[in-house]
């Protein structure tokens, strides 16, 4: 028989940012206690107080191990209506409705959440005109001077924080310089695409909140409801308790799964009602830990492990840098997806990654600023990027492209970077020493071409950019130091568009490899394209660390405190813990 007891007193917090906390209450008339035959149950009161552990979950704010290692949020799925979590073991129920309980329960169990009385947030679109970290703060007035003087409404959104790991301070505050505050994405953009063609500045479109969105979460076990909580409910492990969760693809350009796939996490889990029109699923869980899902997930475990080790810190770093500067208006601070770094939960765990993970354990990449933004991609094609030239923003001197070979400089050709007076022979005929760095990981992408029918062209064409006519011709406007497309042209029987991101143009075009391509035109009798052949290399951005050319680095013995400073100019390594 069920063994239930109510206790009066207050549960002091385990976690002190983000303890059980929440007021609020919508009552449920219609919730029932699971059969007391069913399993072992222990209830008690905790001291809830709904919108202070609200306001941690969207906030900035880290909480720390007692072994001072950050603990991370996660989003796993989002928009959800219905999901299962299987425990293996014990596990917790943080559930924040009127009595404001904690629900123990001793034994493994599969639980259901569903998503009902779902309040839709209260979302805004900025069009961001520039970024500008803490250290350049001087100059807010004069840029914001400069778009007043242009006609907009500017207004400031700081992102970011300042922790303190180790006695050291990470400081990772923004100001977001917006031109324009819109009540929907198709405003922004319009606005966007205006500003690029009045002054060629390439504008970035954040969603971020502005009143947050409510639910009820009903918890179920064997079809008896165990509760219904108020917009968040958390599922702790006990005792080395692991989850098992069907995770369904977030969708979007960033999502690598395309259909349900089972992982395993062993951190806590809570889900969160969120501005997708239904509710989230996320895991909170230490930095180390963390980075046992993200590392396998971004490098192959065939690598030599100082290519690992690199990646290692390179993740860590990333992770880091990225706290409270995505997802504005998601109650977790990253995805775990290539939108923020690709983390498979502990289903990708690997003994060879956990050791790269160990032997770098609090080792941070920085340079005399502070710590690096430790971008990769999976193959720069021989030649890395500025990171300028792929997003908005300043540029950063450790972030600054540059050929990637076994010799300082590249032929004289190339020697100031792949334009396009010479970008034909990079890519047809790239120096011959670069072979061996390349040869064997990722070789097809070294150098690739793709093939577009005219038909399938405009269709692509459409489907992303709407009616523009039958394209007549396609132009390259501006190119990055490494040959990469920054501005492409149009040209359509009705409209002449011009896209201004190098991602946007992959996107479009059935995800090509990267932005760095020549294209060939050939046409028909009637002087129209029948086809569109590209003709590129690399696979990626193409900014920071190639993870191909790292490999080739430690096959030629190279250790990652050699490999990371090549990729990032000026950097050293600094363990905090």
């Amino acid at each position: 028989m069920t063994n239930i007891r109510l206790h009066a007193q207050a549960l002091i917090p385990v976690i002190v940012c983000l303890a059980v906390v929440f007021g609020g209450w919508i009552q449920d008339a219609d919730a029932a206690p699971a059969d007391e035959d069913d399993f072992d149950l222990v209830e008690r009161q905790g001291p809830a107080q709904l919108p202070e552990e609200l306001d941690a979950l969207y906030s900035t704010r880290l909480v720390f191990t007692p072994q001072h290692i950050p603990q991370i949020t996660v989003g796993i799925m989002k928009g959800r209506q219905a999901m299962t979590v299987t425990a293996d073991g014990p596990s917790q129920l943080v559930v924040f409705d009127p009595m404001r309980r904690i629900i123990d329960i001793t034994a493994p169990v599969k639980l259901s959440v569903s998503v009902s009385s779902y309040q839709a947030a209260t979302l805004t679109w900025l069009v961001v005109v520039k970024k500008l970290n803490w250290r350049e703060r001087d100059l807010l007035p004069k840029v914001q001077e400069l778009w007043k003087q242009r006609g907009y409404d500017i207004s400031l959104r700081p992102t970011g924080g300042v922790q303190g790991i180790g006695g050291v301070v990470m400081d990772t505050r923004q100001h977001l310089i917006a031109a324009a505050r819109t009540d929907s994405r198709k405003k922004a953009k319009a606005v966007a695409e205006e500003i690029f063609r009045l002054f060629r500045v390439r504008a970035d479109i954040i969603e971020d909140i502005v009143t947050r969105p409510h639910a009820k979460l009903t918890v179920k076990a064997r079809g008896k409801t165990l509760a219904v909580s108020h917009d968040l409910l958390w599922i702790k492990p006990h005792n080395g308790t692991s989850f098992q969760v069907l995770r369904y693809p977030t969708g979007g350009t960033y999502e690598r799964d395309k259909k349900p796939r089972r992982r395993t996490y062993r951190g806590s889990l809570y889900a969160v009602a969120d501005r997708h029109g239904g509710a989230s699923l996320a895991e909170m869980l230490d930095l180390e830990v963390l980075l046992e899902g993200v590392v396998p997930s971004e490098i192959f475990m065939s690598a030599p492990i100082e290519a690992i080790k690199a990646q290692a810190i390179a993740a860590r770093n990333q992770l880091m840098v990225n706290l409270g500067t995505r997802h504005l208006g998601d109650p977790y601070t990253l995805c775990d997806t290539q939108h923020c770094q690709v983390y498979g939960g502990a289903s990708a765990s690997h003994p060879k990654a956990h050791r790269a993970i160990t032997e770098t354990r609090g080792m941070f990449l920085f340079d005399d600023r502070g710590l690096i933004n430790t971008y990769y991609s999976a193959m720069g094609g021989g030649f890395t990027e500025d990171n300028d030239t792929q997003w908005a923003g300043s540029s950063d001197k450790a972030l600054r492209g540059g050929y990637d070979g076994p010799m300082p400089n590249p032929p004289s050709i190339f020697v100031n970077g792949i334009n396009d007076s010479n970008i034909k022979e990079w890519i047809f005929s790239p120096p011959k020493e670069l072979y061996p760095r390349y040869a064997g990981v990722n070789q097809k992408f070294f150098r690739w071409q793709r093939r577009f029918t005219a038909t399938r062209f405009n269709a692509l064409v459409s489907k992303h950019l709407g009616t523009i006519g039958v394209v007549k011709q396609v132009k390259v406007l501006s190119r990055g130091v490494s040959g990469r497309v920054k501005a492409f042209q149009i040209i359509g029987s009705r409209k002449t568009v011009v896209i201004q991101k190098p991602y946007e143009i992959r996107v479009m075009l059935d995800k090509l490899p990267s932005s760095m391509f020549v294209v060939e035109t050939r046409k028909g009798a009637d002087f129209m394209p029948r086809e569109f052949i590209f003709h590129g290399g690399g696979w990626g951005h193409g900014v920071g660390m190639c993870q191909t050319g790292a490999i080739g680095m430690a096959k030629k013995g190279k250790a990652c405190t050699e490999i990371l400073p090549h990729y990032y100019s000026g950097s050293e390594i600094k363990k905090l813990y």
